[in-house]
């Protein structure tokens, strides 16, 4: 090794201990700490508990991190603001597994829940425009809840339609993701979890392979069927690992497709039918 070589190795073990001490101010001054990045990092001390000291976030979040630094807060408090939603919507897609956005150029943050797009989210220069599928469940309670904006002075109703709109003006924008924050998520268990892989795919992932099944014009790769498309106005779609969970695959981009719930349900059934 060259004098080079063996000068950085003396200075790795300082470096690490450097990075953990780094981290370990961070977890102590806001409860946890959330470096964009595409992987996670697990730190352990002895003596101290493990922190997550890199949390898991999708290409959202990195953007809107990327941005933030680069715009006063006291020149564009209103674009500060949406990309605090940006990152609060990032931070519910991590949480909830049930949630999932994806983004389009010239278009908005389209947040599907359940499978079925739910809603969009399309910032401009005076307010943030909220378009609802009023027609589904949680659709009507999101239109409701906007209501309640309105009445509050905070939004402003455009027009109805296929689609409701609502203008939510500065200041207000956090009650967005807010709300999203209160929908229902999926109920985790210790079964959840097999040989150190979680059951579900964490956020990033599904941000990821819903963002390609949009650009490969929602096909659904189908299940004893021929390959057919999707309208995610109508039609619910699943994340489905391509090697079953159950069968030892991992949740992991390698391993996700997007099929639509028929599709799915009818790959679980056979599933179910093989292993019995």
């Amino acid at each position: 090794m060259g004098e080079s070589g063996a000068d950085l190795g003396n200075a790795a073990p300082l470096i690490r201990a450097e990075l953990k001490a780094h981290v370990s101010r961070c977890v102590e001054a806001e409860g946890k700490a959330l470096f964009p990045g595409p992987k996670s990092l697990m730190v352990r001390s002895s003596g101290a508990r493990v922190e997550r000291a890199m949390a898991v976030y999708g290409k959202i979040h990195q953007v809107a991190d990327f941005v933030a630094r680069s715009v006063s807060k006291g020149k564009a408090p209103f674009t500060h603001e949406i990309i605090e939603m940006l990152k609060a919507m990032s931070a519910v897609q991590e949480s909830n597994a049930l949630i999932t956005l994806a983004v389009q150029t010239g278009d908005g943050l389209r947040v599907v829940y359940e499978g079925l797009f739910l809603s969009l989210i399309v910032p401009q220069h005076k307010h943030v425009r909220v378009l609802v599928r009023s027609v589904t469940e949680e659709g009507k309670k999101l239109r409701k809840f906007l209501k309640s904006l309105v009445n509050n002075g905070q939004a402003a109703f455009v027009e109805s339609g296929d689609y409701d709109y609502w203008r939510i003006s500065p200041g207000n924008v956090k009650a967005i993701s807010s709300y999203f924050e209160t929908l229902t998520g999926l109920a985790k268990t210790e079964e959840d979890v097999r040989g150190g892989h979680p059951r579900y795919f964490s956020g990033a992932v599904r941000e990821a392979a819903l963002a390609e099944f949009e650009r490969n014009k929602k096909w659904c790769a189908g299940v004893n069927r021929p390959r057919h498309k999707v309208d995610l106005r109508e039609d619910r779609i699943a994340f489905d690992h391509i090697l079953p969970w159950s069968r030892g695959g991992g949740s992991s981009a390698s391993n996700i497709q997007v099929l639509c719930e028929a599709c799915d349900l009818q790959k679980r059934a056979t599933a179910s039918g093989n292993a019995a």
